[in-house]
């Protein structure tokens, strides 16, 4: 690992299994917080309204995806690129991790949190299908790929929307003049391998039992139904999963109630006792 520092922050950058440098930015000082963002995004802007917040109380370490914002990449595309990612960012934090994910990152985060028992928590924000739900819609991943195929950014984004994240026409409307529209455009190339991998995966919610650690399963009140029900499905599977949901919030209550957010994280977490030292 190797680190730059920034004001009270610091970049640092990460190797992953197959040589892929991963990008980092920790700040903060306490118990390491790993966040792994969604799609569409990356760490600067999935986080930016919430890190503060955290870093009061954590050592926040949050990642940039493969193919995201500061991150490399790789040609050979698979989830468990996405995984090892996750485990190598979390091997050299300094204590025990608490890993977040948010969307694509929980499925990441999930899949990861399987691989490494030695997490002191995990939080996963609407992100992972369970009991062979698919949460991807049929025609929705092919339909995107072919967009951005023909080049139209603008329609991939679109259709990620309305297909996937199920918003209305007239919140994509809304969402096309706010200032992240640039932002999410960016980041629209990787949706489409992102989406393929998690249309084919599907978890047995008997496959998670293995998962001793604390988990905090994050939903909004507005959230489509998909989510809340792919997200009652873990809890069923988890054997040490609590269930919060957010009042008044959708998919992003990070930017929608960023205090909201922050103190549900920190309640949970708080509750959660420490390690064992020596």
């Amino acid at each position: 690992m190797s680190a730059t520092g920034r004001n009270d922050r610091s970049s640092v950058t990460v190797t992953s299994a197959d040589g892929t440098r991963i990008a980092c930015e920790r700040g903060g000082r306490g118990p390491t917080l790993v966040l792994v963002h969604g799609a569409l995004t990356d760490a600067c802007h999935a986080w930016d309204e919430v890190r503060a917040g955290l870093e009061e109380a954590f050592t926040v370490v949050s990642m940039d995806r493969r193919g995201h914002g500061a991150s490399g990449d790789s040609q050979a595309y698979a989830l468990d690129r996405e995984v090892e990612d996750v485990l190598a960012v979390v091997a050299v934090a300094e204590s025990a991790a608490i890993l977040v994910g948010h969307s694509f990152g929980a499925v990441c985060a999930l899949e990861a949190a399987r691989r490494a028992p030695g997490l002191r928590a995990l939080v996963l924000y609407e992100g992972g299908p369970c009991d062979g739900r698919v949460m991807i819609p049929a025609g929705a991943a092919d339909l995107i790929a072919g967009d951005l195929a023909r080049g139209d950014r603008d329609a991939a984004l679109s259709d990620m929307l309305l297909r996937v994240v199920q918003l209305s026409p007239r919140q994509v409307a809304h969402a096309r003049r706010d200032p992240t529209w640039a932002e999410h455009l960016a980041n629209v190339d990787a949706v489409a391998r992102e989406l393929g991998a998690r249309r084919e995966l599907t978890i047995d919610a008997r496959e998670l039992h293995d998962i001793r650690t604390p988990v905090l399963l994050l939903v909004g009140s507005r959230s489509p139904p998909a989510m809340q029900e792919a997200t009652a499905a873990l809890a069923r599977g988890l054997p040490h999963a609590h269930v919060v949901t957010l009042e008044g919030q959708g998919h992003s209550a990070m930017h929608s109630n960023p205090a909201l957010f922050v103190a549900t994280l920190l309640e949970f977490t708080g509750a959660i006792e420490p390690p064992p030292t020596g």
